[in-house]
């Protein structure tokens, strides 16, 4: 079996470096820590919130107002290129 050398492959590669960064880039997985966190908050917040729609509303406004401040970098960031 072979090892190969990080530095070597990207040496060797540069395309592979630009398309793991395009797809670190992506939408999606933004998305996804946010969707992941409000849910990790959520369970977090069960035992210490007495009522059942505060630990929903909560996570989900936590969600809402960072897939705002997100949009909003992500328009800024898009015009600025």
């Amino acid at each position: 079996m072979r090892t190969y050398s990080k530095k070597a492959i990207l040496q060797s590669k540069p395309e592979i470096t630009e398309e793991v960064i395009e797809i670190m880039n992506l939408e999606i997985f933004v998305y996804l820590d946010l969707i992941f966190f409000s849910i990790f908050l959520g369970f977090i917040l069960m035992p210490l919130v007495h009522s059942v729609s505060l630990s929903v509303m909560i996570p989900a406004l936590f969600f809402l107002l960072f897939l705002g401040i997100f949009r909003i970098f992500f328009r800024q960031k898009s015009r600025n290129m």
